[in-house]
């Protein structure tokens, strides 16, 4: 199986994670994506995609949906050869047309005069391909290799282009001229800045990919980019550097000695995802085991060292202020845990070319893993491993294994056999509308989750299930554990945005074959206005939960691709509320017309950003919404806010933010080095508002998260401004369990640690309450170990049926009878300095099963549900009641909603 589609989902999804004073624990906002879906679009209009105007620079933060830390060994060397041709749209061969394939490492060809290209030491696996040049993109393409693969076709069609605007960090700034500019996806697109500070990437694919700028006497910094793939949407970014400090020291074994030819690398700890390959990214040390980074911005800085047999080393968090030389940094390794093996079929013979993955355990799915492919002889060695506990598993065309738990820390070498023993299979083809196979066509398997927690670590350890149908269409899943799932396919080459939107078809191993049907895409039309019939400057349109596509007409007109069936449309602008989700039938090959999609401007919030001595500062980054997530750098990362809104504050400091719904605001303001505003709420309302923001230095609050007495790593750790529920800033834990938020505006925060999943998925929020002040970094220790008691919890109406809902287990006193009062216990002082625990589960219809509640008075809360809520909809009623938990293993308590409060679907 290949890693194409964790690349675009990242789940990271998980990371807009539910919690008690931001979201409503997890029910406002986007659902966590499940393996292999498409990242959730921007509602907001001010993503990276801009129509026209130059972007606010941007510090680099990641997109908070994320891969999981997936390193792959190189593959062993195969005997495969695939040879291929690039054309163009005319069917003319490309001559010098550069062609990449991601094996591990990844192959990158140029074409000859005849377009033509090999790749030679192949193995049988899945692989991606793309190609680029003057004239045009191709891919991406995905292909399983046989042994005698078939000859490749790319065709190249007009491609995106994406503008990186390069400044330098400051009160003023100015452009960085040559700046180098690293697009990786599975091509390198690399250019320099010019003198304006701008480098130009053409023909660039769709996708989501890390976007690298490194320039002399900087900083580098890093960001995951979106890329829409079409000329029509051109991407803008800007990227600020900042001025750095050096980190030097050295790398020595366990008994002292130095180690040369060690990878080290930076990562940000005050990022929960920083953006960082460490192969491209790391420096080597020296013979004597020395290393120096020439440059890290000022902030809290891990230092990771990796060498062969070696397991990982990582710093305790390192703060540089950016100007002053961190020296006499030393990293020990440890000799690394080892998991080697064999991977037979059920009959016991060796298996070339299987996927084995070796995941630490855990529950999130971001979490670092290793992936290796194994010999002729179906043999594998995955060394230098972390000393943790991991899972480990197989797969391969033939089928999959189950799932290998092993605990590298008691016993550091592992040998195993892994046997293909699961072997459910879904099969079909993929055809045209005229009945006819597609070749080549994508074809992803999603499970659909019934179970709990459980169920979603296991498929975050087998990873993505994809496939490519042959060349008469059909196409095989195999190594299926038995449930349900949902099967959906899309052309050849399409964007992973067209596999999302595809129709899906529910299936189970060993069920009937399927049939696929992929029509060539239609197209929908339309006009966006203001009841006055003026249009808007700009507006994005957005195809079920992809990635919108801008729009910048002079008359508010817009066309835009979409693939046959029912399709829905969202419209969106900075200057007006998003529209009402409208569902449109597509028909192949013809447009679908809208008419004219009627848009509010909205209330407003506009002031002055100023400065502690009340001078305007212009060039500040303001930002509002229902919801506003940062983290330890980043003011607010807009993929994870909900329904917001940012701007730039003008040269007289003045700013002006639009199209906001009556729900209450949340906003707040910040540039470097001048600091950030207090996050502040504005109350609900039709009526547009004045405020204005000040800035002043920020400060840094650390600590660490323990379970157990053990550190407790993969943590995501969250600060929420007291009087200000609807902001939250993140990030997450080392493998020592600390962590660190180095931006933050002084005052009163919540603290949480995280253990469970995002979105609605089973979850318990360790709170504590603390102050961060100016002078001097704040610290608190969470510990998160988990009490001796299950609590059974039955939910009733008082007409005795069962009720749906999401349930609430506060370790306090609560008095509630509406959501609103749930939300804004950060004001009710209901937390101390002690750790509180917050456990959030939902309710389907059966009892609920809270495990390791601690003993002491609790408030059990049910908020009944016929749906995902509407974040901008009013208060929802709650039924509470006071539990007291003791120490007995098993407890069990029944609570009776009124009929009255209970939603009808």
């Amino acid at each position: 199986m290949s890693n194409v589609k964790s690349k675009v989902a990242v789940f990271l999804v998980l990371v807009a994670v539910a919690v008690i004073v931001t979201r409503l624990l997890g029910v406002w906002g986007k659902p966590a994506a499940e393996p292999g879906t498409a990242r959730p679009a921007v509602r907001d209009g001010s993503a990276a995609v801009v129509a026209a105007p130059p972007p606010a620079p941007s510090s680099g933060g990641p997109a908070m949906q994320r891969a999981p830390e997936l390193a792959h060994d190189d593959d062993p060397t195969g005997t495969i050869r695939l040879e291929g041709q690039v054309i163009d749209d005319k069917d003319a061969p490309v001559a010098g047309a550069h062609v990449a394939i991601d094996a591990n490492p990844p192959k990158q060809v140029d074409t000859d005069a005849s377009g033509n290209f090999a790749f030679e030491g192949l193995i049988a696996r899945d692989y991606r391909l793309e190609a680029t040049s003057e004239r045009g993109y191709a891919g991406p393409a995905r292909l399983r290799l046989a042994p005698s693969p078939e000859p490749v076709t790319l065709r190249l069609h007009p491609g995106g282009t994406v503008d990186v605007v390069v400044t330098e960090a400051g009160a003023t700034p100015s452009p960085i001229a040559g700046a180098e500019v690293e697009l990786r996806a599975t091509l390198i697109y690399r250019a320099k800045t010019d003198a304006k500070g701008i480098a130009h990437l053409a023909n660039v694919g769709a996708g989501f990919s890390p976007l690298a700028v490194h320039a002399a006497g900087f900083a580098p910094n890093a960001m995951m980019l979106e890329s829409s793939g079409d000329p029509a949407a051109p991407v803008r970014v800007g990227v600020a550097l900042a001025k750095g400090a050096a980190i030097a020291g050295r790398v020595v074994d366990d008994a002292g000695k130095p180690v040369g030819g060690a990878l080290v690398v930076a990562t940000s700890a005050s990022e929960p995802f920083p953006v960082v390959d460490a192969r491209r990214d790391g420096v080597q040390t020296g013979p004597d085991g020395t290393f120096h980074i020439p440059a890290v911005a000022a902030g809290t800085w891990r230092l990771t060292a990796t060498r062969s047999t070696f397991g990982p080393a990582t710093s305790a968090p390192i703060t540089v202020d950016g100007t002053h030389d961190k020296t006499g940094v030393e990293l020990a390794l440890a000799v690394g845990g080892i998991v080697r093996g064999h991977v037979v079929d059920k009959a016991g013979k060796p298996v070339a070319s299987a996927d084995v993955r070796v995941v630490v355990h855990g529950n999130l799915e971001w979490r670092a893993q290793r992936q290796a492919f194994t010999g002729a002889d179906g043999a594998f060695a995955i060394e230098g491993l972390p000393r943790r506990a991991v899972d480990i598993v197989a797969a391969h065309a033939g089928g999959a294994s189950a799932i290998a738990p092993a605990d590298l820390v008691a016993k550091r070498e592992v040998e195993l056999t892994l046997t293909l023993d699961i072997t459910g299979m879904i099969e079909g083809a993929v055809v045209d509308g005229a009945g006819q196979g597609v070749g080549d066509a994508q074809v992803i398997a999603e499970p659909v989750f019934d179970g709990g927690l459980a169920d979603r670590q296991a498929w975050s350890v087998r990873g993505v299930q994809e496939t490519v149908s042959d060349q008469g269409g059909v196409f095989r899943f195999t190594g299926l554990p038995d449930g349900t799932y949902r099967v959906r396919a899309a052309r050849p080459g399409a964007t992973e945005a067209a596999l999302d939107l595809a129709k899906s078809v529910e299936a189970r191993p060993g069920g009937p074959k399927l049939r696929l049907v992929v029509s060539a895409d239609g197209k929908i039309t339309g006009k966006v206005a203001f009841k006055d019939g003026k249009v808007p400057a700009a507006f994005t349109v957005a195809l079920g939960s992809t990635y919108p596509t801008p729009f910048a007409t002079a008359d508010g007109t817009f066309s835009i691709p979409a693939p046959t069936g029912k399709q829905t449309i969202v419209v969106d602008g900075k200057a007006f509320l998003a529209s009402k989700a409208q569902d449109v039938t597509v028909v192949e090959g013809k447009p679908a017309d809208v008419g004219t999609i009627t848009v509010e401007p909205g209330r407003s919030v506009s002031g002055l950003v100023l400065d502690e001595s009340g001078t305007p500062v212009a060039g500040a980054k303001v930002a509002a919404g229902i919801l506003l997530t940062g983290d330890g750098k980043e003011l607010y990362i807009p993929d994870e806010s909900i329904m917001a809104k940012d701007a730039v504050s003008d040269a007289d400091g003045r700013y002006h933010l639009e199209g906001f719904s009556p729900a209450a605001i949340t906003i707040v303001a910040g540039k470097d080095p001048q600091g950030r505003s207090a996050s502040v709420q504005l109350p609900p309302g039709s009526d547009s508002a004045k405020l204005d923001l000040v800035l002043r230095p920020t400060t840094g609050l650390d600590g660490k998260v323990t379970r157990d007495g053990q550190p407790s790593a993969d943590t995501i750790v969250i600060a929420n401004p007291i009087g200000a529920h609807a902001s939250n800033f993140f990030t997450a834990t080392g493998a020592d369990g600390t962590f660190a938020l180095d931006a933050l505006a002084p005052g009163g925060y919540i603290v949480h640690a995280m253990v469970g999943g995002g979105g609605g998925r089973p979850k318990d929020l360790y709170l504590i309450q603390t102050s961060v002040a100016l002078g001097a970094r704040t610290h608190v220790a969470i510990d998160t170990t988990p009490g001796p008691a299950t609590l059974t919890a039955t939910f009733k109406s008082d007409a005795g049926a069962p009720v749906m809902g999401m349930v609430l287990l506060i370790e306090a006193t609560v008095v509630a009878k509406m959501s609103n009062e749930l939300r804004d216990l950060d004001q009710l002082n209901v937390f101390g300095d002690k750790v509180k625990v917050v456990s959030m589960r939902i309710a389907m219809g059966a009892p609920v099963e809270i495990v390791g509640v601690r003993p002491d008075d609790y408030t059990l809360c049910i908020m009944p549900l016929a749906g995902r809520p509407d974040p901008s909809a009013p208060p929802s009623p709650v039924k509470c009641q006071p539990v007291k938990i003791g120490a007995a293993p098993k407890q069990a308590v029944d609570v009776v909603v009124p009929a009255s409060i209970i939603p009808k679907p």
